[in-house]
């Protein structure tokens, strides 16, 4: 998968979790509201309005190496063959979970 046909409710649900940031944060940090980004991990082939594309743009081009790197692995080929659905769930939970987000953090920071 790739961003050349633009973003889609997967892409941008998975820069959210390659940046490590809940819902709320994620949409403070774009300046949206939290049920739009809610609605990218319920419908991952939606596709935002270009001015949602642009935020997600410029969050994606002001972001760190390693969450650049993150989310290059999130969204590569080939994705596990699991229940549809599944990742992009499993991914909200890990990424909306405060501890789990520090923890990870914690680690980025430590490992150098």
């Amino acid at each position: 998968m790739s961003l050349h046909e633009g973003w889609t409710g997967r892409t941008a649900s998975a820069l959210q979790a390659a940046m490590r940031l809940t819902n709320e944060a994620f949409a403070e940090h774009l300046g949206i509201a939290v049920r739009t980004v809610a609605g990218w991990h319920q419908k991952p082939d939606l596709k935002p309005k270009s001015e949602m594309q642009q935020l997600l743009d410029t969050a994606h081009d002001q972001a760190d190496a390693a969450v650049k790197a993150r989310f290059a692995a999130l969204i590569a080929e080939p994705k596990l063959d699991l229940p549809d659905g599944a990742a992009a769930d499993a991914e909200l939970r890990l990424s909306s979970d405060p501890n789990i987000v520090a923890a990870l953090d914690w680690l980025d920071q430590h490992a150098g």
